[in-house]
C-alpha cells in the first residue's frame, strides 16, 4: 500500500479527494494540506510514497513544491491534480508526469496509480542509498554517445524519461564548476519558450532528474544553492571534465596518464546531440583533444616510440585534416621507420583533402618528403 499525501490550498478540494480516494485501497492517505510550506515540512520528517499536488496555489506552488520535495526525497512520485488542462497537455505531454484533471474521477486515479505500478518498486525495495564513502558512484560520457552509468550498473544506462531531463544533466555536466542560475538555465534549454511554460517544464526537468538517479540509491546528486543549480561532481566521473581538467597540466602529466586521457578522446562532443549551448563547446574540446594526442606523440618520441607516436598524430589528423604542420611530422616519422608506402599515404590524402577544402596543393616541403625519386 503507498502512503499517500493531498496538497490543494482549496478546502472543499481536499474533501473531495478525501472522498475518492477511500475506494482505492491502494493507498494510505496519511496526511492533507491546504499550505505547501507544511507539506514539505511533513515531507522532510516522514516517508511517503506519492503527492498529489495541486498546481495553482499560492508560492510555492505545485511545481515549485514538486521541486522541492524530490529534494527533500527523489523517491517520491508526484502526480498533480488539475481544474486546468492546458497545462497537463503543456507541461507534462500524455502522462510524461502525472497528472489528474479535475472534477477527481476514480477510474482516472487507477488507472494512474496502475501506471505508478508499473514503475515504482515499493520503498521497501528499492536500493539503499549509496554510501559517500562511494566517491565515484556515477559515470557520464560525454566524448561520442552520450550516456550515463551508475556503480554497480555498468551495462544498464540511465534512462532519462524525457529530452529535456537529459538535456539538463547535459547541461550542468558541461557548467561543472559553477552554479547556474535557473534562469541562465531556462535560456539554455527552453529558448523559444515563454516564461511560464518553461518555468514549469525547468521544475519537471529537475523533479525527473532527481528521480532517474534515486532509483539507483543516489539522492546527492542534483544540489540547489538558493536559485541555482549544480551537480555534485564530486561523485561523478566524465570524460569531459577529465579532459578540461587536464588542458592546464598537459605538460606536466605523465606517460601512463597521458594515454589513459587519450582513450578517452575517441569521438565528438555530444555526438548526435545538437545544443545550441553546446556548440562553442564542442569546438573547444576538440582543440583539447587533439593537444593530448600531440603530447602523448612528443611523449611516444622521447622513448623512442615512433609507431605509436605516428599513429597518434594519425588520429590528431582525423580532426584536422588539413594541419600541414602535423602531416610534415607524421611523414618524417613514417621516412625515418623506412615506411614510403605510409609517407605516400598519408601525402596522397593530405593532398585531396586541401584541395578539396582550400583548392591548393601541398607545399614543396611535404612533396620532398616523398622522396627524390618519387613521381609527383
Amino acid at each position: 500500500m503507498y502512503r499517500v499525501i493531498a496538497v490543494d490550498d482549496e478546502a472543499l478540494a481536499i474533501r473531495r479527494f478525501e472522498h475518492i480516494v477511500q475506494r482505492e485501497d491502494r493507498l494510505n492517505l496519511v496526511a492533507t494540506f491546504t499550505d505547501s510550506n507544511k507539506a514539505l515540512e511533513y515531507v522532510k520528517n516522514n516517508k511517503i510514497d506519492i503527492a498529489f499536488l495541486d498546481i495553482e496555489m499560492p508560492s510555492p506552488n505545485g511545481l515549485e513544491l514538486s521541486e522541492l520535495l524530490l529534494e527533500a526525497d527523489p523517491y517520491i512520485s508526484v502526480v498533480f491534480v488539475t481544474a486546468f488542462d492546458q497545462y497537463a497537455l503543456e507541461a507534462f505531454k500524455a502522462h510524461a508526469i502525472g497528472y489528474l484533471l479535475k472534477p477527481l474521477d476514480l477510474k482516472d486515479l487507477k488507472a494512474q496509480i496502475d501506471q505508478i505500478e508499473r514503475t515504482k518498486q515499493p520503498r521497501e525495495d528499492m536500493p539503499a542509498a549509496v554510501s559517500q564513502a562511494d566517491t565515484k558512484k556515477i559515470t557520464v560520457h560525454c566524448i561520442g554517445q552520450f550516456s550515463c552509468y551508475c556503480a554497480g550498473k555498468e551495462k544498464e544506462p540511465v534512462s532519462f524519461r524525457t529530452a529535456k531531463t537529459a538535456e539538463l544533466f547535459a547541461l550542468l555536466i558541461q557548467h561543472y564548476n559553477a552554479p547556474m542560475s535557473k534562469y541562465s538555465i531556462l535560456d539554455a534549454i527552453f529558448p523559444d519558450t515563454d516564461d511560464e511554460k518553461s518555468n514549469k517544464l525547468f521544475y519537471v526537468s529537475c523533479s525527473y532528474l532527481r528521480s532517474a538517479f534515486a532509483k539507483y540509491g543516489i539522492t546527492d546528486l542534483l544540489i540547489r544553492e538558493n536559485d541555482s543549480y549544480r551537480l555534485n561532481t564530486d561523485i561523478v566521473e566524465c570524460d569531459y571534465i577529465n579532459i578540461v581538467k587536464a588542458s592546464d597540466k598537459m605538460n606536466s602529466m605523465s606517460l601512463e596518464d597521458l594515454e589513459a586521457l587519450a582513450k578517452q578522446c575517441n569521438g565528438e562532443y555530444l555526438m548526435g546531440r545538437a545544443y545550441e549551448w553546446a556548440f562553442e563547446t564542442k569546438t573547444y574540446v576538440e582543440t583539447i583533444s587533439r593537444r593530448i594526442l600531440l603530447s602523448l606523440s612528443d611523449a611516444y618520441i622521447d622513448e623512442g616510440r615512433d609507431l605509436e607516436a605516428a599513429q597518434q598524430l594519425e588520429k590528431y589528423l582525423i580532426g584536422d585534416p588539413c594541419n600541414e604542420e602535423i602531416v610534415e611530422r607524421l611523414m618524417t616519422l613514417y621516412a625515418d621507420l623506412g615506411q614510403m608506402n605510409r609517407v605516400r599515404a598519408i601525402y596522397d590524402t593530405f593532398k585531396a583533402k586541401l584541395y578539396e577544402q582550400f583548392k591548393l596543393k601541398p607545399s614543396k616541403n611535404i612533396r620532398a618528403l616523398l622522396g627524390p625519386d618519387s613521381e609527383e
